[in-house]
């Protein structure tokens, strides 16, 4: 696939997709129609888009030495590609991050505990205190 080829396929990704997941996901989907080894790469139980994404987080994090800013989407759909393309050791080692597959009973303790700590701070008792506006001091109407 030539360069033009391949920026097409991103653009065409960016403009179908509702957000950035879904985006590498069109694209490295329609990337895989030519590329048997990839496509094998994409359906196999051991890697996903969620886990992808979060692999480039880390890497974006590593490329911007953890400033605000911007990375090319060139780099970013290579990295996608990359990720499916490569072992998870050698992803581990490269951003650093640790690559597992995580039972859907941790991802729902999780959420339950944000529920649970977002109900404590609601129940936190007020304080006796009234507010006043600046306009509760001024002069009376005439």
């Amino acid at each position: 696939m030539t360069e033009q080829e391949n920026k097409q396929v991103m653009i065409y990704a960016m403009i179908e997709s509702k957000d950035q997941k879904d985006a590498l996901m069109i694209y490295c989907n329609k990337m895989s129609e030519n590329d048997d080894i990839l496509k094998k790469a994409i359906e196999s139980d051991e890697k996903d888009f969620d886990k992808c994404w979060s692999f480039i987080e880390a890497k974006a994090k590593e490329h911007l030495k953890n400033k605000s800013g911007s990375v090319n989407p060139v780099t970013v759909f290579g990295w996608a590609i990359h990720y499916f393309l490569e072992t998870n050791e050698v992803l581990e080692a490269e951003a650093k991050v640790k690559i597992e597959k995580q039972s859907k009973e941790h991802t729902v303790d999780k959420v339950e505990k944000k529920v649970e700590n977002k109900k404590q701070e609601k129940e936190k008792p007020k304080s006796n205190v009234e507010v006043f506006s600046m306009f509760d001091f001024g002069v009376d109407d005439v």
